[in-house]
């Protein structure tokens, strides 16, 4: 009976064992490619919502073309003040931000609304501002101060809080934002690159990185709690990344291993039970 037991117990302990964690299933998606007709030179798609696409190309005399994409018609997006080339990094809504190259080759941060343009330089960027996301009024992105550092910002459409990562002190970027969270990454004071997700009600930075991710990982998108990015791997070849976070044991796993406690008690009372009655035998035949 107490073999037949162990033997139960540790079947169960098992099928515990393959819940905890369950592996991700291979995401299964269909590809299209989209280059925009202007772009001979290439093509490069770096923001979605809904069924519009924005990006970049590349046209034939080499200069850096903005685009918005809604699957069936190209627009071209060069901000008036870029002449030396325009990008577009997100949308949401009506509303596209990005950058473009001035006249003195100075990089500015733009929001477009449909209609008119508006220029995002950060108060504090003397070397050019980059405007990589937007939610809501909520804009991110970085810029380089006076001394050439990279900050990461928050722009709330009325004042400018510079995002910078305590580890960070070769520079910070903030490359994404959903909500309450902003991904992105900072150079450590060895040079080596790591992801960041900064919580703006907390005021919390949570450093990430791939455990592959040996020569730097950088965080490039957030939705909810899911994360995607690129890292380096120890040949310093560049890989994307998609982190979920590590799901709680489920009610049947948490079920299974109280299974395992009752089991187990049963086990010990019915050696109890045994020992107790050989005890009394011992004892009525010594009396």
């Amino acid at each position: 009976m107490r073999k037949q037991l162990t033997t139960i117990a540790l079947s169960v302990a098992a099928f515990v064992v393959t819940l905890l964690p369950a592996n991700q299933a291979q995401a299964q998606y269909n590809f299209t490619t989209i280059n925009d007709p202007l772009g001979v030179n290439g093509t490069a798609a770096y923001g979605i919502d809904g069924n519009n696409i924005v990006g970049s190309y590349q046209d034939g005399s080499g200069s850096q073309n903005g685009f918005l994409y809604n699957g069936s018609s190209w627009t071209t997006l060069n901000d008036p003040l870029g002449v030396e080339g325009t990008v577009a990094y997100d949308i949401n809504g009506n509303n596209i931000v990005g950058s473009y190259q001035d006249g003195s080759g100075s990089q500015n941060g733009f929001l477009y609304n449909g209609s008119s343009w508006t220029t995002l330089n950060d108060p504090s960027s003397v070397e050019g501002t980059v405007a990589y996301d937007i939610d809501g009024n909520n804009i991110v992105g970085f810029y380089l101060d006076g001394g050439g550092n990279q900050n990461g910002f928050l722009y709330d459409g009325s004042s400018w809080t510079t995002l910078d990562d305590p580890l960070g002190v070769e520079g910070s970027a903030a490359t994404d934002i959903d909500g309450n969270s902003i991904s992105g990454f900072y150079i450590d004071s060895s040079g080596g690159q790591h992801g960041f997700v900064y919580d703006i009600s907390t005021d919390t930075y949570t450093m990430v990185d791939d455990p592959l991710g040996v020569n730097g990982t950088s965080l490039n998108g957030i939705n909810g709690n899911n994360i995607v990015g690129v890292y380096n791997d120890i040949d310093w070849i560049q890989n994307a990344f998609e982190a979920i976070p590590t799901p709680e044991p489920s009610t049947l796993a948490l079920a299974a291993v109280g299974g395992i406690g009752l089991l187990l008690f049963r086990q010990w009372k019915i050696r109890r039970i045994e020992e107790l009655d050989h005890f009394t035998r011992v004892q009525a035949v010594l009396f």
